[in-house]
């Protein structure tokens, strides 16, 4: 579902599409040895925290995308110096309750499955990764110093953002601006960083799949409504599953041998949730998805596209308030 972190095999495991930003001197230094890091991913849920561990080191420039470090941000110019090896993945589900761990390390077939009672909160629940993943059985890592990055996907990057960016408290607060946009995405990802910064004291990147789709002309992402409420609310069609899409587009530039920026596609995200994108010379023009999640397609838990009066017709027809309908 949306909540599932993409799968991400290679160099491009933190990247996401967009406009240019200078990556800051020393932020790469992590890379730039022969010496293999550890890259841990995290998506954290409102009741929920998955991870992926990877371990990263250095490739040479297999020619996708753009050479010039200086016109890439900051996850896009790490992966195109890197290659990734998943080590391990987990969730850690039903946060506040009667948890449920499961665990995977790489090469080894067996899940571990775990019931965790007493678990009330997402510090808890990364206390339990970290125990994972310290664990003498598995021999992943050996405390949190071993992690050198750590990449969270954010839902919602509104019109802050165009690429993965470092993290700082701006961007926590542009983050938190975009909640009213994703309320039911944002403020976990908003708090799985926080308490992640907490215990990780290494860079830590947020990784947005809203950026993707930045590069729509006005014509596919402006609504048909006045155009001072779209700019006073930001409403505006944004696209979602951005970190997928990059992913098929730059898997589909390698299997082609060709660069990216030569790719013309429909490229279809299924799943629970689904959405349809159009790229052209390896950018976004088009997408179903809009202001939220909810535009587009018929999905699992999502009615998809639907005729406006609906809603006042069962607001007149049942009584109902804009609250319930909503």
């Amino acid at each position: 579902d949306e909540m599932r972190i993409p799968a991400m095999k290679s160099g491009i495991l933190l990247a996401a599409g967009g406009a240019a930003q200078r990556v800051p001197p020393g932020h790469l230094r992590w890379i730039t040895s022969d010496a293999k890091s550890k890259a841990l991913v995290i998506n954290a849920g409102s009741s929920s925290l998955k991870y992926a561990l990877f371990s990263v080191s250095k490739k040479p420039h297999r020619g996708f995308g753009n050479p010039n470090d200086s016109e890439l941000g900051t996850c896009e110019a790490v992966a195109r110096k890197t290659q990734a090896t998943q080590l391990a993945s987990g969730i850690i589900a039903e946060i506040g309750g009667q948890s449920v761990v499961t665990h995977k390390t790489a090469g080894d077939d067996s899940l571990t499955i775990s019931n965790v009672a007493g678990m009330p909160d997402h510090a808890s629940a990364f206390s339990e990764m970290i125990r994972h993943l310290t664990s003498a059985k598995s021999g992943l890592i050996r405390d949190v110093h071993d992690i050198h990055v750590v990449g969270h996907r954010v839902v919602h990057g509104a019109d802050h953002f165009s690429q993965s960016v470092l993290i700082d408290q701006k961007v926590e607060d542009a983050i938190q601006d975009a909640c009213k946009l994703a309320p039911l995405h944002n403020p976990a990802n908003l708090l799985g960083i926080r308490e992640a910064k907490a215990v990780f004291p290494c860079p830590h990147v947020a990784v947005f799949d809203t950026a993707f789709h930045s590069t729509m002309p006005p014509v596919s992402y402006t609504y048909a409504i006045p155009l001072d409420l779209a700019e006073r609310h930001k409403i505006r069609r944004y696209g979602f599953h951005g970190t997928s899409y990059c992913y098929v587009l730059q898997q589909t530039a390698e299997k082609l041998g060709k660069r990216a920026a030569d790719i013309n596609a429909i490229i279809c995200h299924l799943g629970n949730g689904t959405s349809i994108a159009c790229v052209e010379k390896g950018k976004c023009i088009d997408t179903s998805m809009g202001l939220t999640p909810l535009e587009g397609l018929v999905m699992g838990t999502r009615c998809g596209d639907l005729d406006p009066g609906i809603f006042n017709h069962l607001m007149r027809e049942q009584g109902l308030t804009s609250v319930q309908v909503d």
